[in-house]
């Protein structure tokens, strides 16, 4: 009886002792398993603030981009208030340029065909009138010229080639005559007799001019400003006769002399040309045997058609 109550006492003992260590076992795995979570509670703490700093780069980077992308929209807002500007200022110049080819008196120079990079050629025969009489005895006359003129290929500001050089050759006239006493001619008591005589000037003008524009191609009427040297080629055809009714023949003389031309002119479109008149004051020595010490300053006034190339 003893020895079986020692058994089960030491089965107790047994039991209890098993029981203990199994609870010493499951202690070790709840502790490793707290420790092994609060790991993974820290690694999860780590990783959200790695999300949360990378979170607050992105909203920096949208910030960023959404800087940029308002930035972007007022250039776009800037380019079409530019384009719609430029519309405007095309529409303009389109009104005038249709005003222009409706007007009937635009200005002809330079051909609206001909490249503003190259020079025209600009041709006009003229005829007018040369009056000298403000300068010295010779009497009026018809005066016949022919102009070749080059536009110069440049601007001078906002002034479309408005400078041209030419060379003008100009045909007159112009005469005088009177009457005078002479005592080399014999007559009453020895006083001398009386005489007539006439002179024909004849001369041909060979002039370069530099012409300078006032306004500019398309302005309707044009107005321009002429200066430059003059070569004379001249010839003096003097006649002479008494009262006696002596015929004292003809008598020639020629020479050249130089001398300079100024004033302006007018010009407007008619056709395929344009019609120009210009106001010339000229002039230089005259020094003859026949003539005398004298001038050959006259007022030219003329008008001519101008045909460009």
């Amino acid at each position: 009886m003893r020895r079986i109550i020692a058994g089960l006492i030491a089965i107790g003992l047994l039991m209890t002792a098993s029981a203990t260590v199994a609870e010493e076992e499951v202690d070790e795995e709840a502790i490793e398993e707290s420790e092994e979570a609060a790991e993974e509670s820290e690694e999860a703490a780590e990783d959200s603030e790695e999300a949360a700093e990378e979170a607050e780069e992105v909203a920096e980077e949208a910030e960023e981009v959404a800087e940029e992308a308002e930035e972007v929209a007022e250039e776009a807002e800037e380019v079409a208030e530019d384009s719609e500007e430029a519309a405007e200022d095309s529409e303009e110049a389109a009104e005038e340029a249709e005003e222009v080819d409706d007007d009937p008196l635009t200005f002809a120079e330079p051909s609206p065909s001909a490249p503003s990079s190259h020079p025209v050629l600009a041709i006009t025969p003229r005829i007018g009138v040369t009056a000298p009489q403000p300068f010295n005895d010779l009497n009026s006359w018809p005066v016949f010229g022919l102009d070749l003129g080059v536009i110069l290929p440049f601007d001078v500001g906002s002034m479309e080639r408005p400078l041209q050089i030419g060379l003008d050759a100009f045909y007159t006239r112009p005469g005088a005559d009177g009457s005078g006493t002479h005592a080399m001619l014999g007559g009453p008591d020895d006083g001398g007799a009386d005489y007539n005589w006439e002179l024909q000037q004849q001369m041909l003008t060979l002039q370069m001019t530099m012409l300078w524009r006032f306004m500019a191609p398309g302005d309707g009427f044009g107005a321009h400003a002429i200066v430059g040297p003059r070569i004379y080629l001249m010839e003096s055809i003097l006649n002479a006769d008494g009262n006696s009714g002596a015929d004292f023949g003809e008598n020639r003389e020629t020479n050249s002399e130089f001398g300079v031309v100024f004033g302006g002119g007018v010009e407007y479109e008619l056709g395929p040309g344009s019609v120009a008149g210009t106001l010339l004051v000229g002039g230089s020595p005259l020094d003859q045997r026949i003539t005398g010490e004298a001038n050959t300053a006259a007022v030219n006034v003329d008008a001519g058609y101008r045909l460009f190339f």
